[in-house]
């Protein structure tokens, strides 16, 4: 298969976070928990939440923003932040298909890139259909160059 990759950021950014099963029903359910979690507690939502994967089965479900959040242990939500770092995307992949992007991609990104960290999957919208994989990574390879298909993106292609 072929994929266009492209070089990306991941921003700096405050996020409050639930683990869930990676399934897109637990997902879902675990982003409304989170926004009802900060509309109580009077915390400002400053983006569509986004799923960081662990695993097969695993993910945290993270809802960015603005403050200082020091969430209650008993509560199942945990605070994180993040600083800029580096990125590689692949846009517009559907949710179910997530699991087998990153098991095609991530040995390739890691060779090119060296991997920092899990893979995030940010939704285009607040259902998690489809949205934009980012793989954190140490650097930007070379090879990243601009290429025919779309501008500022490469084509890789992984057989299947």
């Amino acid at each position: 298969m072929q994929y266009a990759i492209s070089p990306s950021t991941i921003l700096p950014r405050r996020t409050v976070y639930r683990e869930a099963e990676f399934s897109l029903p637990r997902v879902v359910e675990a982003a409304t928990r989170l926004r009802s979690w900060a509309l109580i507690s009077g915390e400002r939502i400053v983006g569509l939440p986004f799923v960081r994967v662990r695993g097969d089965l695993t993910c945290e479900v993270h809802l960015p923003v603005d403050g200082i959040v020091q969430p209650h242990p008993q509560t199942g939500v945990a605070a994180h932040a993040a600083s800029e770092s580096p990125a590689v995307s692949l846009r517009v992949v559907r949710f179910d298909e997530v699991r087998a992007v990153i098991r095609e991609l991530s040995s390739e990104i890691a060779v090119d890139c060296g991997l920092a960290g899990p893979v995030e999957f940010h939704p285009s919208t607040a259902e998690f259909t489809h949205g934009t994989l980012l793989w954190p990574v140490h650097r930007l390879s070379p090879a990243l160059a601009p290429s025919v298909a779309i501008p500022g993106s490469r084509v890789l292609e992984v057989a299947s």
